[in-house]
């Protein structure tokens, strides 16, 4: 019964969301570069929707993850509260890593590439010190 549960929210929310949130924050940035370049080449037909629609975009998804942030905490009764405004600059950062890592995994995963423990060589040509 817990693979009907657990299996579909890992596939979910720990793959294919996960493997989908890079295209959010590259269409913000792709927003607010055709927005400036809107803005530079054409300003007399530059409009400032261009700008505001990506940005609050990114601040709907910082805020829904400011509230699953909050909600954590508040649910955590020793937890430190002045971590949760680092979460904006988390998205940007510490999260580029992850994307990283979870497409690398995703792609192993689909090429199938194992990973094993590795095997050691042992051929006994340690020596003992006798200086001491």
């Amino acid at each position: 019964m817990l693979g009907f549960i657990a299996l579909p929210q890992i596939w979910l929310f720990q793959i294919f969301l996960t493997a989908l949130a890079p295209l959010v924050d590259l269409a913000v940035v792709w927003g607010l570069c055709s927005s400036l370049y809107g803005w530079l080449s054409h300003p007399m037909e530059w409009s400032p929707d261009n700008l505001w629609h990506p940005l609050f975009y990114w601040a709907a998804f910082i805020f829904l993850d400011f509230s699953a942030g909050a909600l954590g905490m508040a649910l955590e009764r020793r937890a430190a509260w002045s971590d949760l405004f680092w979460l904006p600059a988390q998205r940007f950062g510490y999260r580029q890593l992850m994307y990283h890592v979870v497409l690398k995994s995703i792609d192993s995963a689909i090429r199938g590439a194992r990973v094993g423990w590795g095997r050691l060589e042992r051929r006994g040509t340690v020596g003992v010190d006798q200086a001491q």
